[in-house]
C-alpha cells in the first residue's frame, strides 16, 4: 500500500513568553513558510500546570530588585509587585504551544521555533521576531516518520533546545526600527541643587493615538506617577533597558520607578517601533532615596520628540521640568535609529551570528591581505599593495584562514576596498611623488568611474617619496576593488573580515571625518553585496564604532560581528564613547548587543593575555590586531593563549603552516570525505553538517559559544 501523500503532523513546545508574545513555526515546507518570517505558522497556547516559581522575586531573568529568583522573576508584573521584591507566587510551568500542519510525506521537513509579535496594521500582518532558535542545523522530520501510520504521533519539543545547550538568540529587524538612547558621562545636569541619586525611566508615547492628551499628574500626586500607564495597557512598542555592568547588560523590561544611574554608568534604552515618526519618549527621574520599594519621589521630566532625532545618530539636549513645570535641569543623551533593511529579506533555514567551531583557534588572518604597504618600515612592507584582490589572494596563497580588509563606499554608494579616509592626487610627473605634491581627497567625495580613472596614491606614499610595489599595472594589482569584485574572484574558502569604516568622534568631541552617507544607507549597501553573492564563504564584519557594531547585527541575522578594540592605550587618542575605552567594557558591549566576539589590539592584550580566556569563558570570541602581530615569537604566544584569530601583516613571512592552506578549504575537504563514507553506510547525513532530527539524534560536532544571557522570556 502506497503512503499517504500528505498527513496532519502535530507540532508541540513548551515556551514561556512575555505579554503581547506568542509561540510561531517556521521552516522548509511552503506550509511552514518556507524559512520566511513573514509567512510563520502560530501555535496555541494550551492549559499550563501550575506550579511554584520567583522565590524571593527577581534576581532571575527580566526580575527588579529581588534575590535569586527562578525563572523569574518576572515577579514584578506577573506577581503584580511594583519591584518583585515579595516573596514569590502560584505560577505555571512553561506553558506548552499545539498546532497542526498537513506536511507532504515524499520529503523531510525541518523547521525551527520563534518568539513573535503578531502586529495588525491596517488589515496585514507585521511579523516581528523577538526570539529564535540558533542551531546551526534546524530540527528535521524524516519523510519516513511522516509516512508511518500512527496519525497521533505527537512530541514535545522545547524552545531552544535542539541539542543539549540551549542557542536562542534574539531577532533581527524586519519590519520594524530600533531606536536607541544612550546616556553615559554623567547624563543628567540638575541646577540649583546639589547634584544627588537618581532613577531614569523612557516611556515610549505613541503621537499617532494622542497618548497624552490628558495633562499630567500634579505634583501631590507625582509620588504614585506610573509614566507607563500612559501606554493603557498596550505591549507595543516595547522599551528595553540594558546597563553596561556585569549581570544588566542584556535588554530587559524596566523597573516600575526605573534604574538607578551610579557614575560612570553607561545605559541604552532600546524601543522597537513600527514608525518613528510617530513615537516620543517621555524621560522621568525619580529619588533613588527612597528603598521600601512601594513608591519613589517625582522629580521631573522630559520629552524626546521624533523630530528632535534629526539624523540616523547624533546628541539632544533637552531641558528637564520639575514638577512644578519650572526647567530644573538638563538631559543629554546619544541617538541611534537603525531601519531594516529594505531590498534584501533575510531567511530563518540557518545562522551564522554566533556560530564557532572549536576547530577555529589561531587563525591566520592576513592584514589587508598580505599585509601593510605604506610604513615607513621597508623591511615590514608588502610587495604588494594592500587591499587589492592580488594581496588577497596572496594571503591566501600563503596560509590565510582570513583576509581582514577595510570597505567605504565611493560618492555613488559602491562598496569598494580601501583603508585610508582620504586619497592624494598627484599634481606633478606620476612616477615619482612626494607628499608637497599631492592633492588630498576624501574617497567619499569622488565616484567609483573617477577612482578608476585617475592616477591616486595612497597618502602615506607621497611620505615615502617613491612607488616601491612592483607590477602595479597589472589588473588585480590597482587599488579600489569592488566588495563584489573579491566575492566573485576569490576562492570561496578563503574567508573574509570585512571592517566598516566610519567615522568616530574623539573624546576631544572632534570627528575623524565628516560623513555625508545616511548611516543606515550606508550599511544596507555593504549588506546587500556580501547577501547576494557571498555564497557559502565564511564571513566576519567588524568595525570600531559600537553603533555600527549594532546596526550590523540588528539587520540581518546569518553573518557574525567582532567588536574592534583599541582598549586601555596612549599610543592614540581615546574616543568618546566610553564603552570604545577599556577592555571590559567592550565585552560588556559584545554581550549585551549579542555579537560574536572583540577584536583587539594586541599591544594591549600582551599585557593582559588572561583577557583572552575570560572574554571566552562569557561565551565570545576574541581576534586580535596591531603591529605587535608582526612577530614569530608574538603570533605563537597569542595561539597558545587560545586568541581565536591573529591579524598581522605579511602572511608569506610569519605564517608558520605546514599545510599552506585555509582550515576551512581543510574542512570542507574531510566533510566531502565524511558525507561519502556516510552515504557508503547509509546515512543522508550532509557534508556541512547533521541536521538534528525529531528524536534529537545527529552529530555533535558543532560548536556554539554559550548564549546564557537571551532569557526564556525578556
Amino acid at each position: 500500500m502506497a503512503p499517504p501523500v500528505s498527513r496532519q503532523w502535530q507540532f508541540s513546545v513548551t515556551c514561556e513568553v512575555d505579554v503581547g508574545e506568542t509561540v510561531c513555526l517556521v521552516g522548509s515546507a511552503a506550509q511552514l513558510g518556507s524559512w520566511c518570517l513573514g509567512s510563520v505558522v502560530e501555535l496555541q497556547r494550551a492549559d499550563p500546570v501550575p506550579h511554584f516559581t520567583g522565590i524571593n522575586g527577581a534576581n532571575g531573568v527580566n526580575g527588579a530588585n529581588g534575590v535569586n529568583g527562578v525563572n523569574g522573576a518576572n515577579g514584578a508584573r506577573r506577581g503584580n509587585v511594583s519591584n518583585g521584591t515579595t516573596n514569590g507566587t502560584t505560577e505555571t510551568e512553561p506553558p506548552v504551544w499545539r498546532t497542526s500542519v498537513t506536511l507532504r510525506t515524499d520529503q523531510d521537513v525541518f523547521y525551527r521555533y520563534c518568539v513573535c509579535m503578531l502586529l495588525h496594521v491596517d488589515g496585514q500582518r507585521k511579523v516581528v521576531a523577538r526570539r529564535w532558535e540558533t542551531d546551526l542545523a534546524p530540527r528535521k522530520i524524516p519523510a519516513a516518520a511522516l509516512q508511518e501510520d500512527d496519525t497521533a504521533c505527537e512530541q514535545l519539543d522545547h524552545f531552544g533546545r535542539i541539542t543539549p545547550m540551549r542557542h536562542v538568540d534574539r531577532g533581527w529587524l524586519s519590519v520594524e526600527s530600533v531606536v536607541q538612547l544612550k546616556l553615559y558621562a554623567n547624563p543628567v545636569e540638575l541646577w540649583k541643587k546639589r547634584q544627588r541619586k537618581y532613577r531614569l525611566k523612557v516611556t515610549p508615547v505613541n503621537l499617532e493615538r494622542k497618548m497624552i492628551a490628558e495633562p499630567l499628574m500634579s505634583s501631590e500626586d507625582s509620588s504614585e506617577m506610573d509614566m507607563q500607564s500612559l501606554r493603557a495597557g498596550n505591549t507595543w512598542p516595547v522599551m528595553e533597558l540594558a546597563v553596561m555592568k556585569e549581570g544588566e547588560n542584556f535588554f530587559q523590561c524596566q523597573q516600575q520607578f526605573g534604574r538607578v544611574y551610579e557614575e560612570g554608568d553607561f545605559f541604552t534604552f532600546q524601543c522597537q517601533m513600527l514608525k518613528p515618526e510617530t513615537i516620543a519618549y517621555m524621560v522621568d527621574l525619580y529619588s533613588a532615596e527612597n528603598t521600601d520599594g512601594e513608591s519613589a519621589e517625582h522629580i521631573g521630566f522630559c520629552h524626546i520628540l521624533p523630530n528632535n532625532l534629526k539624523q540616523t545618530n547624533g546628541t539632544v539636549s533637552m531641558p528637564i521640568n520639575g514638577t512644578s513645570q519650572q526647567p530644573i535641569g538638563q538631559l543629554t543623551v546619544d541617538y541611534l535609529l537603525v531601519r531594516p533593511m529594505e531590498e534584501a529579506q533575510c531567511m530563518m533555514e540557518n545562522s551564522y551570528s554566533r556560530y564557532w567551531r572549536e576547530t577555529w583557534r589561531g587563525l591566520d588572518v592576513g592584514h589587508r591581505g598580505a599585509g601593510n604597504s605604506f610604513t615607513h618600515k621597508p623591511e615590514a612592507c608588502a610587495n604588494i599593495r594592500e587591499n587589492t584582490i592580488a594581496s588577497l589572494k596572496q594571503a591566501m596563497e600563503h596560509g590565510a584562514d582570513f583576509v581582514e580588509f577595510d570597505i567605504q563606499l565611493s560618492k555613488d554608494m559602491v562598496p569598494l576596498i580601501y583603508h585610508d579616509f582620504h586619497v592624494g592626487i598627484a599634481l606633478r610627473k606620476k612616477d615619482v611623488i612626494d607628499d608637497h605634491h599631492l592633492l588630498t581627497v576624501p574617497l567619499k567625495d569622488l565616484e567609483y568611474a573617477q577612482l578608476q580613472q585617475l592616477k591616486v596614491y595612497n597618502i602615506e606614499e607621497g611620505k615615502m617619496g617613491s612607488l616601491h610595489l612592483e607590477n602595479d599595472l597589472l589588473e588585480d594589482n590597482q587599488p579600489f576593488p569592488t566588495l563584489q569584485l573579491a566575492m566573485e574572484s576569490l576562492d570561496p574558502h578563503l574567508g573574509f573580515n570585512i571592517e566598516i569604516k566610519w567615522t568616530m568622534q574623539l573624546q576631544d568631541g572632534s570627528f575623524e571625518l565628516c560623513h555625508p552617507f545616511e548611516l543606515n544607507s550606508y550599511i544596507d549597501h555593504i549588506l546587500k553585496v556580501v547577501l547576494e553573492h557571498s555564497g557559502t564563504r565564511k564571513i566576519i564584519f567588524s568595525c570600531f564604532h559600537p553603533d555600527i557594531c549594532t546596526m550590523l547585527r540588528l539587520k540581518q541575522n546569518r553573518y557574525p560581528v567582532l567588536f574592534l578594540t583599541q582598549g586601555e592605550t596612549d599610543q592614540w587618542p581615546p574616543y568618546k564613547d566610553t564603552r570604545c575605552q577599556s577592555l571590559d567594557m567592550a565585552q560588556l558591549f559584545a554581550r549585551s548587543a549579542q555579537i560574536l566576539g572583540v577584536d583587539v589590539f594586541s599591544g594591549v592584550l600582551l599585557k593582559q593575555p588572561e583577557y583572552i580566556k575570560s572574554a571566552q569563558a562569557k561565551g565570545l570570541v576574541v581576534f586580535c590586531w596591531g603591529d605587535d602581530n608582526a612577530n614569530s615569537d608574538t603570533i605563537r604566544y597569542l595561539k597558545a593563549q587560545g586568541c581565536d584569530g591573529i591579524i598581522y601583516d605579511r602572511m608569506d613571512r610569519y605564517c608558520e603552516k605546514d599545510n599552506k592552506e585555509s582550515i576551512f578549504l581543510m574542512e570542507a575537504r574531510q566533510a566531502k570525505d565524511m558525507a561519502l563514507a556516510d552515504s557508503d553506510n547509509g546515512s543522508d547525513a550532509s557534508a556541512e553538517e547533521a541536521p538534528r532530527t525529531a528524536t534529537g539524534k545527529g552529530r555533535p560536532e558543532l560548536h556554539f559559544p554559550p548564549i546564557s544571557e537571551v532569557p526564556e522570556s525578556s
